[in-house]
C-alpha cells in the first residue's frame, strides 16, 4: 500500500494533467548522523525499517513519474499527533488511566507534529500557484514539514502528563520513568536522530510553523473523558 497505491495514483495524475502530493516520513533517514544536524531535503535516504523502506520507495516512484514536470511534490513529517486514530498521544493517556508507572524511551530524538499544522502546510501547498519554486529549492520536489522543537518520547509523555493534569483531564498521578531504546526493543527498528530541517518549506510557504508544546496543547484540549474512560473529541471546541 504504501507504494504500490502511490505509484498507481501518480501514473494516472500524471496521464490526467493533476497535480500530486505525498505524504513521506523521517524514517526514510537511518537516524546516524554524527553531528546531530537536522536531515535537509537533498540528504541520502538510508531506511532501517520495512516501514521507512516502504515510503522510499514510493518517493522514488514518484521522482521518477513526474521528472521534468514540477507537478509532483514529496512532504516529509514525523511524530504525528491527533486526537483521533492510533498515535503516540492517545496510546500515552491511555497508559496514564490504567498505570501507576509507564516507561518511555528518552533516547530517541525527533520532532513532533500537530495534524492541524500538517493539514494546513498540506493546504498552503495545493494553493501554490507555481510549484515551480519548491523545484527551485529541491529538484525533486521534497519539502519537509515538523512543529518546532525538538524533543524525545519521555518528554512529550511528561508533558502530556502534566498538562493533562492542568485541564483535569487526567486525574492520577502516574509515574513517567525514562528508559532507553536498548530497555524497550521493539520488532521495527526506529532512528535514533530524525529532526528535519524544515527552513525551505518555511521559506516556500512564508510560514513560521508553531511549537510542538502549543500544537500539543491545543489538541488536548478538544478531548473530553467519558463515563467509561474513553476519549473523545468535544464537538464545541474550535481549534
Amino acid at each position: 500500500v504504501n507504494y504500490h497505491a502511490p505509484k498507481a495514483f501518480a501514473k494516472e495524475m500524471k496521464e490526467l494533467g493533476g497535480r500530486f502530493l505525498q505524504i513521506s516520513t523521517d524514517y526514510v533517514f537511518d537516524g546516524l548522523r554524527p553531528n546531530m544536524k537536522p536531515y535537509t531535503t537533498n540528504d541520502k535516504k538510508s531506511p532501517l525499517g520495512t516501514y521507512g523502506i516502504s515510503k522510499a520507495k514510493a518517493e522514488d516512484f514518484i521522482e521518477d513519474i513526474f521528472l521534468g514536470t514540477n507537478k509532483g511534490i514529496i512532504l516529509r513529517t514525523s511524530w504525528i499527533l491527533a486526537p483521533f486514530g492510533s498515535n503516540f498521544l492517545l496510546k500515552i493517556l491511555n497508559l496514564l488511566l490504567k498505570n501507576k508507572e509507564i516507561k518511555v524511551v528518552n533516547d530517541q530524538i525527533g520532532s513532533p507534529t500537530s495534524i492541524y499544522s500538517l493539514a494546513e502546510v498540506c493546504w498552503k501547498i495545493i494553493e501554490l500557484n507555481n510549484l515551480e519554486i519548491i523545484f527551485n529549492e529541491n529538484k525533486n520536489g521534497i519539502l519537509h514539514w515538523q512543529d518546532n522543537g525538538q524533543t524525545n518520547w519521555y518528554e512529550i509523555a511528561q508533558k502530556i502528563s502534566n498538562f493533562g493534569k492542568e485541564i483535569d483531564l487526567i486525574k492520577y498521578d502516574t509515574q513517567v520513568t525514562p528508559i532507553s531504546t536498548f530497555d524497550y526493543p521493539t520488532p521495527a527498528k526506529r532512528p535514533a536522530f530524525s529532526v528535519l530541517d524544515c527552513n525551505s518549506a518555511k521559506r516556500v510557504l512564508d510560514h513560521k510553523g508553531i511549537d510542538w508544546r502549543y500544537g500539543l496543547e491545543q489538541i488536548m484540549k478538544q478531548l473530553h473523558l467519558d463515563k467509561n474512560n474513553k476519549f473523545y473529541i468535544n464537538p464545541n471546541y474550535k481549534i
